[in-house]
C-alpha cells in the first residue's frame, strides 16, 4: 500500500472512531435528558402525596433508579479547542499501562474509575489531562503504527513516545466530528525523533 492509501486509510478509520465516540456521548447525553425529566415528573408526583410513608418510598425507589454508577464516564475535560495542560511522563506511563492491562484482561470494553488513576499517578497529577493523552498514544498504536513502529518493542511502548505525548501542544476536542486528530501527528513525529 502505498503512503497516500494508507494515509487515507488512516484518516476514514480515524474518522470512524471520532463518529463512533460522537454518537456514544450523544446518546449519554439523550439518556441523561430523559433522565432528568423522570426525575422531574416524580417530584412533582411527590409533591401531590399526603403522607410520610408514600413520600420515603418515592425517595428511596427515585434513589434506586438514579443513583450515579459505581464508576464514573469521563466528559473530555476542557471546551472544544481549548489547550489540554501538559503531564508528567511518569503519570502518563502509568495511566497507560493501567488502560492497556485491563483493556488485555476485558476484551469486551471497560472502565476504570477516576480514583484508581489518580492512585496510580503522583499526588496533584491532572488525571483527566493524562487520560486524554493517553488515548493520543492509543490512537496513534491504531492509525499511525508503522510510523510509530521503531519506538514499539514487544509490544511495549519506549520512553520516548510518553515523554513526547506528554508535552506536546494538544486541544481537546469536544463532542463535534472533526477532520483532523487532538494534536499535530507531523509535529509529534519530528518531536519524538529528537528524543
Amino acid at each position: 500500500m502505498d503512503e497516500a492509501n494508507r494515509q487515507e486509510s488512516e484518516d476514514e478509520q480515524y474518522t470512524q472512531s471520532l463518529q463512533d465516540l460522537v454518537k456514544a456521548r450523544t446518546d449519554q447525553l439523550q439518556q441523561t435528558v430523559r433522565q432528568n425529566g423522570q426525575l422531574l415528573s416524580l417530584l412533582r408526583q411527590m409533591q401531590s402525596m399526603e403522607s410520610l410513608e408514600e413520600i420515603r418510598e418515592a425517595i428511596h425507589a427515585a434513589i434506586e433508579r438514579f443513583a450515579p454508577q459505581e464508576f464514573q464516564i469521563f466528559e473530555f475535560g476542557g471546551k472544544a479547542g481549548d489547550s489540554v495542560p501538559e503531564v508528567d511522563p511518569d503519570d502518563l506511563k502509568a495511566i497507560w499501562q493501567m488502560c492497556h492491562d485491563l483493556q488485555a484482561q476485558h476484551t469486551n470494553g471497560s472502565a476504570i474509575d477516576i480514583e484508581l488513576m489518580q492512585q496510580a499517578c503522583k499526588p496533584g497529577a491532572d488525571v483527566l489531562a493524562t487520560w486524554y493523552r493517553s488515548s493520543g498514544i492509543w490512537m496513534l498504536t491504531r492509525f499511525a503504527e508503522q510510523r510509530l513502529a521503531p519506538w514499539l518493542r514487544d509490544g511495549e511502548i519506549a520512553d520516548p513516545v510518553f515523554r513526547t505525548m506528554a508535552s506536546i501542544p494538544m486541544q481537546w476536542i469536544g463532542s463535534e466530528v472533526t477532520q483532523s486528530p487532538p494534536m499535530d501527528v507531523e509535529d509529534f513525529f519530528r518531536r519524538l525523533n529528537d528524543h
